[in-house]
């Protein structure tokens, strides 16, 4: 038996023409997923993203049922190693047509192709089990039953909740990760990843003074933020690539080590840019509102920079914001943020192209970078 047997959960055939229609629809505009520029490069993508082109002009097609064809804009020889993300992953054409805009929308309304099938999950409870696809192409090989998930927002319950033998896995990070540094169970898993503000630009903002966002910069003390606040592993980290992601093929040297700023921290310096920034918007003062999501962790990062931003720039207050992650996304999407405390993951290993989508998604300059790795109790 081999892939080309693979079928979805409700034993139809898995075809080609189920991953043309899983790219026009995550390439379009109304994408939900916010993922839409990964398809930059492929024909077309930029125009259909925009809503300049229709997703049938997407430069993929369905040359039989086990063939696709892509046409690609420029060179990409990385392209192959994305194929392994999410985002390019098939959806069933004949259950995309049949849910409509019910799609996806509960665990009942999707079919899977992988080893485990999605159960009891109804779009807004934060627990559902996986359980085994018996079309799986593969299930011989597949020896678990059922695996159940369980969001835990609070690093401190997660870890309760392991020690009460009730999670097999779980993630810690902050005060608790701080104690359990020694422990047999803790896991570090390295993760080629960046925490960083994104700022907000638009011309209403205090940030669309370079000088403020430079000031920004020089005055957040990241290795304080890695040691004390996260404590699981992460490392400061001064540019958007994650050290280890690459090396420069001409001198050997990790990039990250090799584009590090001569200046990451001058408080100075930040205090002499942020009166001259203020000055040249006209106030004596300003204040801002930080975004994050409402895990715990991230509360606790977001009065970190809180308490770092008022304690050592005169002038600047911080108002931060902690909802759910979707409520957090519609803020940004909408403009309703001054700061939004965000990851970046590299989807494959390369410097240049993880820096030009970066600048694709947000079009800022990163003001507080934190390398992450992930301290997992297990």
């Amino acid at each position: 038996m081999s892939d080309k047997d693979a079928k979805w959960s409700d034993g139809s055939k898995v075809t080609a023409q189920d991953f043309v229609t899983s790219w026009r629809r995550s390439a379009s505009p109304s994408a939900k997923s916010g993922y839409n520029y990964i398809f930059t490069g492929i024909k077309n993508a930029t125009k259909v993203s925009s809503g300049e082109l229709p997703a049938s002009d997407l430069g993929v097609k369905a040359l039989n049922d086990t063939t696709l064809q892509v046409q690609l804009e420029y060179p990409m020889p990385y392209f192959s190693q994305m194929m392994v993300m999410p985002a390019f992953f098939p959806q069933s054409t004949k259950y995309v047509n049949k849910e409509g805009k019910r799609y996806g929308t509960s665990s009942t309304r999707l079919v899977y192709n992988g080893p485990f099938k999605v159960t009891d999950w109804t779009g807004t409870n934060e627990s559902w089990d996986l359980t085994r696809n018996k079309y799986y192409y593969d299930k011989k090989d597949v020896h678990l039953k059922k695996i159940s998930m369980q969001v835990v927002k609070d690093s401190n319950t997660a870890h309760q909740l392991f020690q009460d033998n009730k999670l097999d896995d779980a993630l810690v990070t902050g005060t608790t990760a701080q104690g359990l540094q020694k422990d047999k169970d803790l896991k570090h898993v390295y993760r080629a990843g960046t925490y960083y503000l994104r700022l907000n630009l638009q011309n209403n903002k205090a940030f669309q003074n370079q000088k403020l966002r430079q000031a920004l910069y020089l005055v957040l003390n990241r290795k304080q933020l890695a040691n004390k606040v996260l404590s699981d592993g992460s490392t400061a980290g001064d540019t958007y690539v994650a050290p280890r992601l690459a090396k420069d093929p001409t001198t050997n040297k990790d990039f990250a080590t090799e584009m590090k700023p001569s200046t990451t921290y001058d408080l100075k310096k930040g205090q002499e840019l942020w009166n001259e920034g203020l000055k040249e918007l006209n106030k004596k003062k300003v204040t801002l509102t930080l975004v994050t999501d409402d895990q715990t962790i991230s509360k606790n990062v977001g009065q970190f920079v809180q308490s770092q931003v008022e304690t050592k720039l005169k002038g600047a207050e911080v108002d931060v914001v902690s909802v759910p992650a979707k409520s957090a996304s519609d803020k940004v999407s909408n403009g309703n943020f001054d700061m939004n405390y965000t990851l970046w993951l590299a989807d494959f290993a390369d410097p240049v192209i993880s820096m030009y989508y970066l600048r694709l998604i947000h079009k800022i300059m990163v003001n507080m970078l934190v390398s992450t790795t992930t301290s997992n109790w297990n």
